[in-house]
């Protein structure tokens, strides 16, 4: 979909000639996030894996994230974790991400 914006005076401009001499894939994700159509939008989620964010994605980072939101603690009420459960989450992280 070619995404425009209009002059003052009334005629469409494209927004790769408006931002001429801009990085390719910065007008990439402005073209994504202007989708008039909020069914065809994506996400924050689906746009921060755009490719203009890939020199200062950290990875590992991004996978330690995804590991702890797949690590399901289920704490019921007031109860507190034990020191022992602690410990154990502790040792995982150590084992896992550092």
């Amino acid at each position: 979909m070619q995404m425009y914006i209009m002059k003052a005076a009334g005629s469409p401009i494209g927004l790769k000639k408006l931002f001429a001499g801009y990085d390719s894939r910065l007008v990439s994700l402005l073209e994504l996030m202007l989708e008039y159509n909020p069914a065809l939008r994506p996400s924050a989620e689906q746009l921060m894996k755009h490719s203009i964010f890939d020199e200062i994605r950290v990875r590992k980072l991004e996978k330690m994230i995804k590991k702890c939101r797949d690590l399901k603690i289920d704490i019921e009420g007031d109860q507190e974790l034990a020191s022992s459960d602690i410990k154990d989450l502790k040792s995982w992280r150590r084992q896992n991400y550092l």
